[in-house]
């Protein structure tokens, strides 16, 4: 129905679905954001509106608050943007170009990890521990 950016903003995506939920009034079924902080910022929308239980809610990055909404529910899922695993891989990509081991250009992905209720509390008690 729309793409548009919150500029990662958690105050900007609650002002675009408040916007989103007039223009396409019951036909939303999910809003996917790029950040935890404008999925975050939805989540707060559709609680003013009352339809958390009909529109589903997804985000990326797996930051505390992420988590903690996936947790009690209000956000579907998160992706654990995982910077250890990503500056890894680079190094070692950037390696294997040096060694000659990569000589074209390729399109090389990671795996994230996708967070629910069923593996959130393994990151809250791990990356956030107290």
């Amino acid at each position: 129905l729309a793409d548009q950016t919150a500029n990662w903003s958690r105050e900007e995506a609650l002002t675009l679905v408040e916007n989103w939920l007039e223009s396409f009034s019951g036909k939303i079924d999910a809003i996917v954001a790029h950040n935890d902080e404008m999925a975050l910022g939805a989540i707060q929308a559709l609680e003013a509106a009352g339809l958390t239980d009909k529109i589903v809610v997804t985000g990326v990055d797996a930051i505390l608050d992420g988590c903690n909404a996936v947790k009690d529910g209000t956000l579907l899922g998160t992706v654990y943007q995982d910077a250890e695993l990503e500056g890894s891989k680079a190094v070692q990509k950037a390696y294997d170009v040096l060694e000659g081991k990569v000589t074209e250009k390729e399109l090389s992905y990671i795996d994230m990890k996708w967070i629910t209720k069923d593996n959130v509390d393994e990151l809250l008690k791990t990356v956030y521990a107290k």
